[in-house]
């Protein structure tokens, strides 16, 4: 064997067995473990409290909905189970959003170019409750937490495809409109295109 066929076959055989040992790593790991730090970095991003009440996995599968060899690479897909998200601390209340499950896929390839790229999310039995007082200020317009970091636009991206969830509850309080709302939300049957609510 040449010098050169030498040096690609141990590059590509560590490369592999990186890849191999990373792929067993993350298919081991405990993800709960890192709940505490999760929900305490959303909590600050967002200036209110959130919370990751369940259970916390990442499954390695195959996309039946993908075409070519798209289909045969397994990609990871997040669950998260009983999230909520609370008010902001000039409001009474603990919950503003709640959600019994999340389940979403990831792209990997486009992290390598600061995009986080979500081609579907499932929401489980989405609760929301919407409250504006009448001084205007409502729970669901975020005030970002005074940093230095906010004055320089992310380099990350974000790109979410389709939205799928079951059946949900909003509750509208506007004391603005002197409107009170109780809506129950029945599914459409299948996912809507992110871009199409937007």
């Amino acid at each position: 064997m040449t010098r050169p066929a030498k040096l690609f076959s141990w590059v590509f055989a560590s490369l592999f067995l990186v890849l191999t040992a990373l792929a067993v790593f993350i298919a081991t790991f405990d993800w709960n473990r890192i709940k505490p730090m999760l929900s305490a970095r959303v909590s600050e991003a967002l200036n209110r409290p959130f919370a990751i009440n369940g259970n916390l996995a990442v499954r390695w599968q195959r996309d039946a909905d993908q075409e070519g060899w798209h289909a045969w690479v397994p990609t990871p897909h997040v669950l998260a189970e009983d999230l909520s998200l609370g008010n902001p601390d000039w409001l009474a209340g603990t919950q503003m959003v709640g959600l019994k499950r999340v389940e979403f896929r990831l792209s990997l390839l486009p992290l390598l170019v600061r995009q986080v790229v979500i081609p579907r999310i499932d929401l489980k039995q989405p609760t929301a409750s919407l409250k504006r007082l009448a001084n205007g200020r409502a729970n669901w317009t975020f005030e970002r937490a005074n940093t230095v970091e906010q004055d320089e636009p992310s380099a990350w991206t974000l790109e979410i495809g389709t939205i799928g969830f079951d059946k949900g509850q909003v509750r509208l309080d506007d004391q603005t409109l002197k409107t009170q709302l109780n809506l129950v939300i029945d599914p459409l049957g299948k996912p809507i295109p992110f871009s199409d609510i937007v």
